[in-house]
């Protein structure tokens, strides 16, 4: 949301500011520069409200208006050059199970390579988006690719322990491949199924009311 608030001087017991309904309202697109990473939604909306002046005289209020428009971040970017990559490298971590459980030096050294491709890759994100306090949807999934390649790496360092009988631990190694994968299946399908009910849903809240303002 982008607001701008509109005053006044004077005590809202005098002066009342309302929004002006006999004139069009519209956004001007044509002189907005960041069109490549936002979309500018062209519809506004108007809404009164009371500014307190002194917070020890509540009676000090004066009559506002915020006029307020609305911009989405253009997601092509951060689909194909973030998401797309980080599930890339973490799918590469099912791969080290194909080297033989005798060499777990072999796949530890895999796995780890994929861990610190994946920290330096999130550094480098980290450097091209706002630092905020909270945590984003590519913050959570990035998040949940590092936690899935640390539990590779801890299962690669387990086997270890139960190399003395072959059959039982290639048993059990594939339930833990099969665990994985699913989970991490379930986890990719229910991430995007999130990101249609919920921030899309916005998106299409915004068009329509797009659609709405140029009727």
């Amino acid at each position: 949301d982008l607001t701008v608030t509109v005053a006044s001087e004077f005590p809202y017991t005098e002066v009342e500011v309302v929004e002006d309904f006999e004139s069009r309202h519209m956004v001007n697109k044509q002189s907005f520069v960041d069109e490549q990473e936002w979309h500018l939604y062209a519809h506004t909306e108007c809404i009164r409200r009371e500014l307190m002046i002194d917070q020890f005289d509540p009676s000090a209020r004066r009559s506002a208006i915020s006029v307020k428009s609305r911009a989405a971040r253009r997601p092509g970017y951060f689909i194909w050059n973030i998401f797309m990559v980080t599930f890339l490298i973490c799918s590469l971590s099912f791969a080290t199970f194909s080297v033989d459980k005798a060499l777990p030096q072999n796949r530890l050294q895999l796995s780890f390579t994929l861990v610190l491709t994946a920290v330096a890759f999130k550094s480098v994100v980290n450097q091209s988006l706002p630092r905020i306090s909270y945590l984003t949807y590519m913050d959570k999934y990035m998040l949940a690719s590092m936690i899935m390649l640390s539990a590779v790496c801890t299962w690669h360092g387990i086997v270890t322990t139960i190399l003395s009988n072959r059959s039982s631990a290639d048993f059990i190694e594939n339930i833990v491949l099969i665990c994985l994968g699913v989970v991490y299946v379930v986890y990719n399908i229910g991430f995007c199924i999130m990101i249609y009910l919920f921030p899309c849903k916005k998106r299409r809240i915004m068009a329509q009311k797009d659609r709405e303002h140029y009727k």
